[in-house]
């Protein structure tokens, strides 16, 4: 990851995996790019996965480029609004841990 700033998916609520402990992070890499539609915050934008919550299928990772990070809810359909799927982001880890808890 490109960021020097340290981030502890324990900080957030639920059960999150780091994708590097996942067969399935490219499944969910893959998936992502496939439900963003034009004109979507992170179309055409690099998108580093740094964790993922299964049940609730939500995603968190760093966009190097902005130096943010975002928290994204894959709807795992294929969309066709730019609103979905839903993506905040945030320009620190502390601000995106304080904003879910």
């Amino acid at each position: 990851m490109a960021s020097a700033e340290e981030f502890s998916l324990d900080d957030l609520p639920g059960t999150w995996f780091s994708v590097a402990d996942l067969a399935s992070a490219d499944e969910v890499e893959r998936e992502l790019r496939a439900e963003l539609q034009p004109g979507h915050v992170l179309d055409r934008v690099a998108f580093e996965i740094v964790g993922i919550r299964r049940l609730l299928k939500d995603v968190v990772g760093w966009l190097p480029d902005s130096r943010q990070w975002g928290w994204t809810h894959l709807t795992w359909a294929k969309e066709s609004d730019a609103r979905w799927p839903h993506t905040t982001l945030y320009d620190s880890w502390e601000a995106l841990v304080a904003d879910n808890r």
